[in-house]
């Protein structure tokens, strides 16, 4: 699944590729994200939403890939936002089965 790179300023030499996979996913999400990112950002996280716009969770992330326990979500669609300490950089939807 593709992400929304919202992340657009010109003085921005990277070039931003966030994933999640499996995606629908059943129990284990991955998330990654491209090394080059720590060129321009720093202390990155994820952020999960509900459909409803209520955020579920924030996971720290402190490697290129980062894997979660998604079994306490109910089935259904949410969103992730990847977070540097100032702004979004891209947001993906994450469909939980």
């Amino acid at each position: 699944l593709t992400s929304i790179v919202l992340d657009t300023e010109e003085n921005s030499k990277t070039e931003v590729s966030f994933f999640v996979s499996p995606n629908p996913v059943d129990e284990t999400i991955t998330f990654e994200y491209s090394p080059s990112i720590l060129q321009d950002y720093n202390k990155l996280e994820i952020e999960i939403y509900n459909i409803f716009s209520q955020r579920i969770t924030t996971i720290p992330l402190v490697e290129e890939k980062t894997r979660f326990d998604s079994s306490r979500f109910s089935n259904g669609v949410y969103f992730a936002r990847l977070n540097s300490e100032k702004k979004t950089i891209a947001i993906t939807k994450i469909i939980v089965k």
